[in-house]
């Protein structure tokens, strides 16, 4: 039985189910975010607000066989079925988002699927422990530009976060396929955007709060919204993040990129993104990842003009994070010993994977934002990615807490060999560190 999926743009808001909602321990949570203030290089700033700017979504996880890219369509098979979905531009592949014709909470009443809250909400239940975990007095309070669901108000306050809905548009539907491989993959479909209601910008800049410390930008549907925000933190010295996904336009991406003073956080397919729009060659897509050719590109990128701090997600293999301050270019990922053991967990809890650049973005920001005294000779973004990384993992398979000195730190030299540093033994290590030799900057 094969069934073609045109279902219609009608939204139904109802269909939402929440998680339950973290744990409020100190010590273990829920996500296994145990307290461990050895995973930071500076001391924390444990004042002030924390405000997150996005929107919610509603994803619908499903497991799928036989996936294929054919004809703008992302075929599939689930609960003995094949579907067909018609997609704008090309269909995603593993790893990747894409973004549907039609409507997808027909999904829903797919056997075996199951519901849950996305989009802001992936990174606050990872903002949350974070702030927990290092014992921080400031607050969160959460900016939804979509028409928040009961369910993610419940949640919300479940987690402690105040939260403001602006109502701007529905909420969106997310399809997440993943597969039984070992580790598993994952693609995302989106539903379609919405008209936005209007928006009164002057109402907007009180929510900021002038106890402000940290803006997080994650996917809002209005770039209006988030224009107001930037200018009102900007005129309050309020630290900015970022997430350069393509519901931002392009114009605005690049200019939080290039502001000096803010960092930001994108996949390798939005980078790519990135770089297309400056005029700099880096491939569209390879498996694996070619980490020398991406920091190549990066150093290019930050040479046009000078940027930010920039950590570009990689999935399984970890993230490349360049330092505007001190301009090195660093690798961060799993080693051999913890990715397989990742791996396993992962196989057994597929779901987990979505949402997962949305937790790494939550405490990258919040680390770097709150963390302060950080010598010059060390890397306040890698400091800041390698607690993001260790944080996602955490929110995987709640293994003991891993500590800073299980790192591997190698440099990786002109000639692409890896040179490890230190006694550290490699092999027990969760993290393997390497630097490029390009620079971040001018």
């Amino acid at each position: 039985m094969e069934k073609l999926i045109h279902t219609s743009n009608n939204i139904d808001e109802g269909f939402f189910t929440s998680l339950v909602g973290m744990t409020r321990g100190v010590k273990q949570n829920g996500d296994g975010f145990a307290v461990d203030r050895q995973l930071s290089d500076g001391q924390s700033k444990g004042r002030g607000r924390i405000v997150m700017l996005g929107s919610s979504m509603g994803d619908i996880h499903l497991e799928a066989e036989a996936v294929q890219m054919r004809n703008g369509e992302l075929r599939f098979e689930a609960d003995g079925c094949r579907f067909a979905v018609p997609c704008i531009g090309q269909p995603p592949r593993w790893g990747e988002k894409g973004d549907a014709k039609h409507y997808l909470c027909g999904f829903e009443a797919v056997s075996g699927a199951r519901r849950d809250n996305g989009g802001i909400i992936h990174s606050l239940r990872q903002l949350v422990p974070y702030q927990r975990a290092k014992e921080l007095s400031c607050a969160i309070h959460a900016i939804d530009t979509s028409r928040s669901s009961p369910e993610v108000t419940e949640e919300l306050a479940g987690l402690g976060v105040s939260h403001t809905s602006l109502g701007l548009a529905p909420v969106r539907i997310n399809l997440v396929l993943t597969n039984g491989d070992v580790p598993p993959k994952a693609l995302v479909l989106r539903s379609p955007d919405v008209p936005l209601a209007s928006l009164n910008s002057q109402a907007l800049k009180p929510l900021l709060g002038s106890d402000t410390s940290a803006l997080l930008i994650n996917s809002p549907d209005s770039v209006e919204a988030a224009a107001c925000y930037v200018s009102a933190a900007k005129g309050s010295g309020v630290r900015i993040s970022t997430m350069l996904t393509p519901s931002l336009p392009m114009a605005f991406r690049l200019e939080r990129l290039f502001s000096r003073d803010e960092v930001s956080v994108c996949n390798r397919s939005e980078f790519q993104q990135i770089a297309s729009a400056l005029n700099i060659d880096y491939p569209e897509y390879e498996e694996p990842c070619d980490l020398a050719a991406l920091a190549r590109a990066m150093s290019d990128v930050a040479q046009a003009r000078p940027c930010g701090g920039l950590a570009v997600t990689l999935g399984a293999a970890g993230c490349v994070v360049g330092d505007a301050t001190t301009g090195g270019i660093f690798h961060v990922g799993l080693t051999a010993w913890a990715r397989e053991k990742v791996c396993v967990m992962l196989s057994l809890q597929p779901e987990k994977l979505n949402g997962s650049e949305d937790r790494f973005f939550a405490v990258f920001a919040a680390e770097h934002a709150l963390v302060h005294d950080v010598p010059m000779e060390r890397s306040r973004a890698l400091n800041a990615a390698r607690c993001a990384c260790l944080a996602v993992v955490r929110s995987y398979c709640q293994f003991r807490d891993p500590k800073r000195n299980w790192c591997s730190v190698s440099h990786f030299s002109n000639n692409n060999q890896l040179r490890p540093v230190g006694n550290v033994d490699p092999d027990r290590s969760w993290f393997r560190v390497r630097t490029f030799g390009e620079r971040f900057g001018r």
